[in-house]
């Protein structure tokens, strides 16, 4: 008889752990399985963009970026950090600028976004090229739509080196 009684403690001891467990582990098991979820919904979204000249000097004129660019972290994966975000800018299949934004390890929340910010920031290669392109395409009735290339360095999985995730291209069209 004492046996049947310490066989039915261990055996209801059993099974309260591992009803416990399953509820405790639950949520860190579907944050797990949201994970790959949440690097296919990782966009990037171009808000506003302008380029201006500004007279340096008489004969000198340097092409200033403005802009604002979210990365938008569109999941409910908790724990998603970014090392830098990439991005390469195209026009008509060539490039415009680059640039990078260092973010640290910056955490996105689930379904927010990270500011990405750009203010009258100078470059200079190319912009000849790019005007010519622009009084073209405007000549012509166009649209001037610019291609934005981004990569993600993200911290995957608790991994203390930064991974690549290369997202998808986003367009800007200038009207």
């Amino acid at each position: 008889m004492n046996r049947s009684i310490l066989h039915r403690a261990v055996l209801v001891a059993f099974c309260v752990a591992v009803v416990a467990s399953a509820l405790l582990l639950a949520p860190a098991t579907m944050n797990y399985l949201e994970f790959y979820v949440a690097l296919s919904r990782i966009y990037l979204r171009v808000d506003s963009m302008s380029i201006s000249g500004v007279n340096v000097s008489s004969d000198l004129v340097d092409y200033v970026v403005s802009g604002h660019l979210f990365l938008v972290h569109n999941s409910s994966y908790v724990g998603l950090k970014v090392f830098s975000v990439d991005i390469v800018v195209y026009y008509d299949y060539s490039v415009l600028f680059e640039r990078r934004f260092w973010l640290g390890d910056s955490l996105i929340e689930p379904f927010s976004s990270l500011d990405l910010p750009m203010g009258n920031e100078t470059f200079v290669s190319g912009y000849e090229q790019f005007a010519d392109y622009v009084n073209q395409t405007v000549a012509s009735g166009g649209h001037v739509v610019l291609l934005f290339s981004p990569c993600v360095n993200l911290y995957l999985l608790g991994n203390s080196i930064a991974e690549r995730v290369y997202l998808e291209d986003a367009n800007y069209t200038f009207a």
